[in-house]
């Protein structure tokens, strides 16, 4: 099955969050650690606890979620820093004990290994 994940990255793929810490981070109360995501925290905690979190990446199910986590000034700023929008379609299947994708309340995380680019946006496009 193919789950859509919309993800801002730099064009080497290098996000503004990733597992254990942050580039460029912006801080708000509008973007909870993932140990903080009520449908997340216990995924993440068994990740950690197998040393398979640094794996994954962050994203979003939908440009909906995106856009509340990113706000338009968040989005000319990143426009400043040279990241962009990347739709991806993630196969989600099973590696070893654990999926390629989850989802939480607020963000989602995925392998990378098993997502293909279907489109790249500005942040100002979404």
């Amino acid at each position: 099955m193919l789950q859509d994940i919309f993800r801002v990255e730099d064009s080497v793929g290098t996000g503004y969050y990733y597992a254990g810490g942050c580039n460029n981070c912006i801080s708000s109360s509008r973007h909870p650690v993932p140990n903080d995501d009520p449908l997340l925290g216990h995924i993440w905690n068994d990740l950690k606890n197998h040393e398979e979190h640094s794996n994954y990446r962050f994203g979003f199910k939908s440009i909906e979620l995106l856009n509340q986590w990113f706000i338009v000034a968040d989005r000319w700023e990143m426009l400043e820093e040279n990241f962009r929008v990347v739709h991806l379609s993630v196969t989600d299947t099973m590696k070893g004990f654990h999926r390629s994708v989850y989802h939480g309340e607020t963000q989602s995380i995925f392998l990378p290994e098993y997502a293909e680019v279907v489109n790249v946006l500005s942040p100002i496009e979404i």
